[in-house]
């Protein structure tokens, strides 16, 4: 298992593909992958509104369904997703990591059927979040 102090996703060898479609649910969904080590380590400080404002956010995108006919337009909206993460993490709204962790991800993004892989990733970062928070990974260990 690689450094989660350093979160460079590409050291993940299971989620190092350049692209999410290339990246199996498995690699970041299940016990133990990024998702739940992660927010192992970051639960604390990753606030659960972070997440859901920025789930929000992705929902609104994938809703739109002109991301689904545009390449162009997935590309302007993941550009903006990336620019309000930047303005969270400058008004300390989200940790470095987080920001860290999203625009990495979001480079993964090409198509629109990547986008729909990257909710998946933020349905399991929220799901792990939960799980940690309330002390569950601790029982399980």
């Amino acid at each position: 298992m690689p450094n989660p102090e350093k979160w460079n996703l590409n050291n993940w060898d299971d989620f190092a593909a350049s692209r999410f479609q290339d990246v199996s649910i498995a690699s970041f969904a299940k016990s133990g992958a990024v998702a739940d080590v992660f927010m192992k380590q970051f639960h604390e400080r990753v606030k659960i509104n972070q997440l859901r404002n920025f789930f929000g956010e992705i929902k609104k995108v994938q809703n739109s369904k002109s991301i689904f006919d545009d390449d162009a337009r997935l590309k302007d909206e993941l550009a903006v997703l990336e620019m309000n993460l930047a303005y969270d993490y400058g008004r300390n709204v989200i940790t470095k990591e987080f920001y860290q962790l999203m625009v990495q991800s979001l480079s993964k993004i090409i198509t629109a059927d990547d986008f729909s892989k990257f909710v998946t990733f933020i349905k399991s970062l929220i799901a792990y979040h939960k799980f940690h928070a309330k002390g569950l990974g601790e029982k399980n260990a």
